[in-house]
């Protein structure tokens, strides 16, 4: 049986990691009185310090923004073309470990054996949410699934 697509829809795509952040540190060398030498060595280590702790924000793991990306869901994987270089990541089915639907704030989070996790969001994604749920879980699983219960209060 081959690969079926189900549907495709633009989204808001972050991921979720750390990164090495460079920050230049400052020397400085003050001629004058002491009161100017202070100032500058002071106003320096000032100047560093917040360079640093920019740095260490920056670096700390968080989602990224990465664009508003095209997605095709087929049978089997999840393809999402990259913003940045308009290449197509495959994300298969098969290796997603964490699946957290939030359909009223139409986001999606997927966690990935080999990727970072994924955040999507958009009036795309209760729709993709759903049929994604349908390709992990026994489809007679999906509407008891905690994660769609505010979807119970529509009338079928």
């Amino acid at each position: 049986m081959g690969e079926k697509a189900f549907g495709e829809g633009a989204v808001e795509y972050c991921r979720f990691y750390g990164m090495d952040v460079p920050y230049t540190q400052r020397s400085t060398f003050a001629f004058g009185g002491p009161v100017f030498v202070t100032a500058a060595l002071v106003g320096t280590a000032i100047s560093n310090s917040a360079a640093r702790n920019n740095a260490q924000r920056m670096a700390v793991p968080q989602w990224r923004f990465d664009g508003y990306p095209h997605v095709v869901l087929t049978s089997s994987r999840m393809l999402i073309r990259n913003p940045s270089n308009y290449q197509w990541q495959s994300f298969s089915h098969s290796s997603v470990i964490e699946f957290g639907p939030a359909v009223q704030e139409y986001s999606l989070r997927l966690g990935y054996q080999e990727y970072p996790p994924v955040r999507l969001r958009g009036p795309f994604v209760p729709w993709l949410s759903v049929v994604l749920a349908a390709c992990l879980y026994p489809r007679e699983h999906v509407p008891g699934l905690p994660c769609f219960a505010p979807l119970s209060m529509y009338p079928p």
